[in-house]
């Protein structure tokens, strides 16, 4: 009698280790998507009633790793392109939270400056997939939703993603 009892504490911790390590591998382990992404979409003012908007272009291409129970990664460039100005430095690595009232996941979005040799913040990103819909804030005030054909999708799209609070002409 005491021999199965040995046997079957010893069936227990086996599976009780298998279960550490099985916890241990979805919570390190990401599955890794690859991103090469152009999307059409719409660059934007949201202040004063302003009517602007202008076409643009963001392209992604680097790796997105989803996490189970922790923040997304992304790793790789992501660049805006429009007519009058083009966002073309390198961006840090960005850490996707989820957070309530968001339509997507939304991370600060950070870049190298080549010219000044120094880390700024652009504004915020938020993602919805890996990138499959996009919203960038900018801080100098324009916006930039991706896909989208003219002002009211965009609008729309920021209304999607962006934080219920926002109010958006």
């Amino acid at each position: 009698m005491g021999k199965n009892v040995k046997v079957i504490a010893k069936r227990a911790a086996s599976v009780i280790v298998a279960v550490v390590l099985l916890a241990a591998a979805v919570y390190i382990v990401p599955l890794p998507l690859k991103v090469n992404i152009l999307l059409e979409g719409v660059q934007w003012e949201n202040e004063g009633g302003s009517q602007l908007a202008e076409k643009c272009t963001v392209k992604a291409e680097g790796w997105y790793y989803c996490y189970l129970l922790k923040d997304d990664v992304f790793k790789g460039s992501i660049r805006i392109l429009c007519s009058d100005k083009s966002l073309d430095n390198d961006i840090l690595e960005l850490s996707f939270g989820r957070y309530p009232g968001y339509g997507g996941k939304a991370a600060s979005l950070w870049i190298y400056n080549k010219e000044e040799n120094r880390v700024e913040s652009l504004g915020e990103i938020v993602v919805k997939g890996a990138f499959q819909s996009v919203l960038i804030e900018l801080n100098e005030g324009g916006m930039v939703s991706a896909p989208a054909e003219n002002r009211d999708e965009a609008v729309a799209l920021a209304s999607e993603l962006g934080h219920t609070d926002m109010k958006y002409n």
